[in-house]
């Protein structure tokens, strides 16, 4: 059509960077572009829908021309529907934590546990992460959706270590952070006024990113790791093996935990395993002092072969599923013999 073929004209031109004041710039835009479906369309209706579209086109990677459909609609009514329910979430205290531990590889003795958010929706029941964190990141409900989190588990694990835990170790309790979240300018004084509310130690705090995370150049995201590292908090990079290939950020960031991703731990055992993918991590991880963790580990086989690969930490459903934090609490009071 017409319109799509002056619409990528537009941005054929958008791309030449013109300059500005001695400097070079670089712009891009996203295009949406709608037709009016029946004759009685209101212009109201139709930029709607271009609207839908040019968001659409935002969505999936920017700079690109989209033309509107009406499953579009449909996803955009759905995604309204819960920022929606989500904004309501917040206000009745709907969103839930619970924990996953990490056990020693060796003692199968409890180390450390993970904070979970879920969602207590009044008509569908607990929902899982993947259900509504991709809305909430983005449409920035992921930053008091997060702090709420970060409380939670804050206060858990000063609870935690106010008493003498199994064998006089502390406890470390971590928590899944976004790009959104480590972007956002409050993050660090939040953090703070959380630290000095639950008096946890920040070395038994620890902060997962994810590889993509750490390879960002967004000077907010850096400063913010640099002030995470400054006040003694863990960092550990979650899912390592999926992302960028490139190592050069392990040379630039002191980190203190690699999560080898599930996708390796499961397929221990089968026709699809790796082993020596998981043999290198760990590898990797004691050469730079850094425990190794094997996320999703389900049987025996799995645990035991992942100790024998080299990893120092397991956790998975055979140890536990995650649970509340009494449970959780129990667990720690009976853990003399390991789970």
């Amino acid at each position: 059509a017409m319109s799509v073929t002056l619409a990528n004209q537009l941005l054929d031109a958008l791309a030449k960077p013109f300059r500005l004041r001695e400097q070079e710039i670089f712009v891009t835009a996203s295009i949406g572009i709608a037709f009016a479906s029946r004759d009685d369309a209101s212009a109201e209706e139709v930029l709607r829908d271009a609207d839908t579209a040019m968001f659409h086109a935002k969505a999936t990677g920017k700079a690109r021309v989209v033309t509107f459909d009406q499953s579009m609609h449909a996803r955009f009514r759905h995604q309204l529907q819960v920022e929606t329910e989500l904004r309501r979430a917040l206000e009745r205290n709907e969103f839930e934590v619970l924990y996953q531990p990490f056990v020693r590889a060796d003692t199968h003795r409890i180390w450390g546990a993970e904070a979970l958010i879920r969602w207590r929706h009044p008509h569908r029941a607990l929902l899982n992460p993947y259900e509504f964190l991709a809305i909430a990141e983005d449409t920035g409900l992921i930053v008091p959706i997060g702090r709420l989190v970060l409380e939670h588990a804050c206060s858990q694990c000063a609870t935690w270590n106010a008493v003498e835990t199994h064998e006089g170790s502390p406890i470390v309790v971590s928590v899944n952070v976004s790009a959104r979240q480590l972007a956002d300018a409050t993050f660090i004084h939040d953090l703070d006024q959380i630290l000095a509310s639950t008096k946890v130690t920040p070395a038994n705090l620890m902060i997962e990113i994810t590889e993509t995370v750490l390879l960002a150049e967004h000077e907010i995201t850096q400063r913010t790791i640099a002030a995470l590292r400054d006040r003694g908090i863990l960092l550990a990079v979650d899912d390592f093996g999926t992302g960028y290939s490139s190592l050069g950020y392990l040379q630039r960031i002191p980190l203190d935990v690699l999560k080898v991703d599930r996708s390796f731990v499961s397929a221990l055992g089968t026709p699809r395993e790796h082993p020596e993918i998981i043999r290198t991590v760990a590898a990797l991880g004691r050469d730079l002092g850094l425990a190794v963790v094997a996320e999703g580990v389900e049987t025996q086989a799995h645990a035991a072969l992942a100790a024998e690969l080299g990893c120092t930490l397991l956790q998975g459903f055979y140890f536990a599923a995650p649970s509340t934090a009494e449970t959780l609490t129990s667990s720690l009071r009976n853990d003399g013999a390991g789970l």
